[in-house]
């Protein structure tokens, strides 16, 4: 095999290595979300945005310390406090579909919730609204 060949085979190799590494570095975008990284304020969605969850999966907002929460909405249908909870620990706002609540199941296909959330040493008054949206099957 002359040097040509070698080199010619050498760098096709190169660039295929080169593409699998730049296809694993841009895939997978479901895992990174913008405004959770640019709002020191929030942790994470459960389920997080654009993924497909069972119907009887839980819903929460996870807030940074400091902060307190409550899942407002789900598919537009008011959560009442009394039927989620925040957990201190966690520093999560829960809502747990079930017989005898206002979503006895999340609903085939997509879904879309909405809370508040806010600094507790500002407090309620100061709450900011946020929304994403999941799939059911």
């Amino acid at each position: 095999m002359s040097i040509r060949q070698k080199l010619i085979i050498g760098l096709a190799l190169a660039a295929a290595v080169g593409a699998f590494v730049v296809a694993g570095m841009s895939g997978g975008t479901d895992t990174f979300d913008n405004v959770i990284a640019n709002n020191p304020a929030l942790e994470g969605f459960v389920p997080r945005r654009g993924t497909e969850v069972l119907q009887q999966n839980d819903v929460a907002l996870l807030v940074a310390p400091g902060y307190r929460a409550r899942i407002t909405e789900i598919n537009d249908i008011a959560i009442p406090e009394s039927q989620q909870f925040f957990s201190e620990s966690l520093r999560s706002a829960t809502f747990t579909p079930g017989i005898g609540k206002v979503i006895e199941k999340l609903q085939p296909d997509q879904n879309c919730a909405q809370a508040e959330y806010w600094n507790v040493a500002a407090g309620e008054s100061e709450s900011q609204l946020i929304g994403w949206c999941f799939t059911a099957f």
